[in-house]
């Protein structure tokens, strides 16, 4: 398994994986092929994982490849991983992340286009988080295999409090950034403050924090905004618990596993109709869908929530039954597993045949 050493929701997916116990169960070898850091630290890792990565295939230890994959530079350093394999007749699953691989692929001149197409096509499954990226993958490469595959947590035990505090709490996880809406979070968090003094945020995450504390000190709500960086394990679950609502306002997305992380821990969600969002959350059943970059419409969204605990509740539970019927380990892992034991019996009945 070829993936990224850097914090966010490609790592997520794959150390959930690790978690639940795939990796023992299917004798996975999971290989960083990049990481946080400089130019020369980024080059030496892939290097390294690439030299690591050819003596398996030599010693014929490789049997199956999942690349998890998403645009411009891991794009293409997971190309000369995948290109190898094919050389050694291993067949590849090329998993997309990328928040916005469309409008990778269509930025690029024609030529790496056709390269981009050739590449999909080539692989013996693309993974896709939605049936929005599904029908994308099509349409730019007519003969890619791909597949539907949502990203997946395992449903806590216990779920949000939603206790009674004096303070309604908003929690957005993730990178700090243009990207995710934070700007547009912070700015509309200000003007629902101004309606409802008891709201509170906490913005947990890694990027430009110093920038948005600064924002946050422009708009005078540097009180009840808290930066409190990356959060994992037992910490974001304890956010999790503690938190009335989620709110990520992304202007790029894939299926961000925040959201179900979210939604199994019972909150309301209110988000961007980007990527496969929409596939995840139902507006007005699970949470509430806003424009990208809409500043009223979010901010009106906030007050609507922060005004009716009984909407929070109800939206709230019907998220997390939703994440335990479709987007729950149970439900996805077996269907990865399945298509692991299905590509390979195929590789095997060919390579008899050949």
């Amino acid at each position: 398994m070829l993936c990224t050493r850097s914090r966010g929701g490609m790592r997520s997916v794959v150390e959930a994986y690790r978690k639940c116990g795939l990796f023992d169960r299917r004798q996975v070898c999971l290989l960083y092929t990049h990481d946080e850091g400089s130019l020369f630290r980024r080059l030496g890792i892939a290097l390294w994982t690439l030299l690591r990565f050819m003596r398996m295939l030599l010693r014929g230890k490789v049997t199956l490849v999942h690349a998890h994959i998403s645009m411009r530079g891991s794009f293409w350093r997971k190309s000369v991983f995948i290109v190898l394999a094919q050389l050694f007749r291993v067949p590849v699953i090329g998993h997309l992340h990328g928040s916005d691989f469309e409008g990778f692929v269509l930025s690029q001149p024609l030529w790496l286009r056709r390269m981009i197409k050739r590449r999909l096509e080539q692989m013996t499954m693309v993974l896709v988080l939605g049936e929005s990226w599904r029908r994308f993958i099509v349409q730019i490469a007519p003969a890619t295999r791909v597949m539907v595959l949502p990203n997946s947590v395992r449903v806590p035990n216990t779920q949000a409090s939603h206790a009674e505090r004096g303070t309604i709490d908003l929690l957005f996880l993730g990178i700090v950034g243009h990207r995710k809406g934070v700007y547009d979070l912070l700015e509309a968090f200000a003007i629902a403050h101004s309606h409802c003094p008891t709201l509170r945020l906490t913005v947990a995450g890694n990027g430009e924090i110093e920038e948005a504390i600064s924002v946050a000190a422009t708009l005078g709500i540097s009180e009840c905004v808290t930066f409190p960086g990356w959060l994992d394990g037992q910490a974001k679950n304890i956010l999790l618990r503690s938190s009335d609502i989620y709110v990520l306002p992304s202007h790029n997305e894939g299926l961000p596993i925040s959201i179900i992380e979210a939604m199994s821990w019972g909150l309301p969600i209110i988000s961007t109709d980007v990527g496969a969002i929409t596939e995840l959350v139902r507006h007005g059943v699970d949470g509430l869908i806003v424009s990208p970059g809409a500043i009223g419409p979010l901010s009106h969204a906030l007050l609507q929530l922060a005004n009716s605990r009984e909407l929070r509740l109800r939206m709230g539970k019907s998220g997390r039954q939703r994440v335990a019927t479709d987007f729950s380990e149970d439900v996805v892992l077996p269907r990865l597993e399945k298509l692991y034991d299905d590509i390979q019996l195929d590789h095997h009945s060919a390579s008899r045949r050949g």
